[in-house]
């Protein structure tokens, strides 16, 4: 159960961290955040020049950043004139405020729940024709298959789109751009350095995605109809009544892409490596679903997933006028990183952290400023319901169907920056579902993240209790 919230500041100065311990943020995010907090607790600031930006997490900063929209205002690098960047900054990631609100109550006919329960059996339909192409004995990409699923997902069902060619395109030129992008915004905000090349590279990628995102938007005009309610379809019909501009749409396609493709495939990827590797859990899964097409044990799964490997490694807000976060006062302007995994980590709100267990969720009891995979407050991610759905259907329509084998001693190590996915790939080979469920040693720093069954101090000879 969490504490109360304490919103008095403490006494105490606030940290100010060494430059020295950000040598690797840009490279692993998580990695550099993690060691931040074990060195100066739940608050470290940093300074470039009169400006502060602040690293903090718990329930306190949660609080604060997520039920302030008014304060805490999300914010980005806008890029040079001209650029496709200016235009990203345009959609729900970029404003705040009434435009904010406007964009958000647009938005909200194609991802309220009622909606989205209504397209269940397309959903369904989609993921059954993506599995319909695999086959016993081969073996896959697990990340690279999910990112393929979900970009095919949210193409059908929030893009009005059965051509994916495009859309591809667009996942490949939004990981370069993403990667860039978070670059830029710790050397805009902190005592670092972003190389020319990497600056220019990064606005070449944004350019390189409106172009193909432009493309996808002329494929759903020319197939547009009246009573279609995809998420394109809502924007394209208020530019034309003039209610947004095209500039506009631009930037909502590029949040909406991130939020419901880059995300999900890594939640999904997460998800089923977890269930890979804990073979008790799977098999209480598997007895579920020969009973009941619903199980309220999955949804403790997806929830655990979420927590202990939470796909989205922090958020970005900068204060527009004086506030307190984790216990200190912090003046107007600060830049705020809250992150969300380390958060979901602490011992205090969710004991022995690293552990995979879905049924803390039957006794853990914790505020949505606490447990916040998905944001809180105003600005919770608009997606969430459509990603929950997904993960519902997505995870038994695959497990009923095959069984996910690693081989031993495969390597797992995070990619994290603003998001955390796989490093690489994630080699898995596909079995008949003949319930032969079991662990693997892995290596890695998976490690790092979640307890496995195999430690690696221990060697591949000796497990814990699976």
């Amino acid at each position: 159960m969490d504490r109360p919230i304490d919103r008095h500041a403490s006494d105490s100065p606030l940290p100010i961290g060494s430059p020295e311990m950000l040598h690797d943020l840009d490279g692993d995010t998580l990695g550099c955040t993690s060691r931040l907090h074990r060195t100066y607790g739940p608050i470290v600031g940093y300074r470039k020049g009169s400006d502060l930006t602040v690293f903090c997490c718990g329930a306190d900063a949660g609080y604060a950043v997520f039920s302030e929209p008014d304060t805490f205002h999300v914010f980005g690098h806008p890029g040079t004139k001209n650029t496709a960047q200016r235009r990203f900054g345009l959609g729900l990631f970029g404003i705040n405020g009434a435009v904010q609100r406007q964009h958000r109550r647009l938005l909200m006919p194609a991802v309220r729940k009622e909606a989205v329960e209504a397209s269940a059996d397309a959903m369904s339909e989609v993921i059954n024709e993506f599995l319909g192409e695999w086959r016993v004995g081969q073996r896959i990409d697990l990340y690279a298959a999910m990112k393929e699923l979900s970009l095919r997902v949210a193409g059908r069902l929030l893009f009005g789109l059965d051509d994916f060619a495009v859309a591809r395109d667009v996942a490949v030129a939004f990981q370069d751009w993403l990667d860039n992008y978070i670059t830029a915004a710790f050397a805009l905000s902190l005592p670092v350095t972003m190389p020319a090349a990497r600056y220019q590279q990064w606005l070449e990628a944004g350019n390189r995605m409106e172009v193909y995102l432009k493309k996808l938007i002329e494929l759903r005009r020319a197939t547009l109809r009246e009573g279609q309610h995809d998420l394109l379809a809502l924007l394209l019909r208020a530019c034309a009544a003039g209610q947004i501009s095209e500039a506009e749409v631009i930037g909502e396609m590029q949040t909406l892409f991130n939020a419901s493709y880059q995300t999900t495939a890594a939640g999904l990827t997460w998800t089923l490596l977890l269930l890979a590797q804990h073979p008790g859990v799977l098999r209480r899964l598997d007895a579920d679903w020969r009973t009941s097409d619903r199980s309220d044990f999955l949804d403790r799964v997806i929830r655990e997933s979420l927590r202990v490997l939470s796909p989205v490694v922090f958020v970005m807000r900068r204060s527009v006028r004086p506030s307190v976060v984790a216990r200190h006062s912090l003046p107007e302007g600060t830049v705020v990183f809250h992150n969300l995994y380390m958060t979901h980590h602490l011992p205090e709100l969710f004991p022995q952290p690293e552990r995979f267990d879905p049924d803390r969720w039957l006794w853990q009891h914790v505020s949505p400023f606490t447990y916040a995979p998905f944001a809180a407050g105003p600005r919770m991610c608009l997606g969430a319901t459509f990603s929950l759905q997904l993960f519902q259907i997505a995870v038994p329509a695959i497990l009923r169907r095959f069984r996910l084998a690693l081989a031993p001693g495969t390597g797992i190590n995070r990619h994290s920056s603003l998001t955390l996915g796989v490093d690489g790939s994630l080699p898995v080979t596909l079995h008949a579902a003949d319930g032969r469920f079991s662990a693997v040693p892995l290596t890695g720093n998976i490690h790092e993240m979640v307890e496995l069954p195999y430690a690696p101090a221990l060697g591949a000879a000796v497990a814990k209790a699976a």
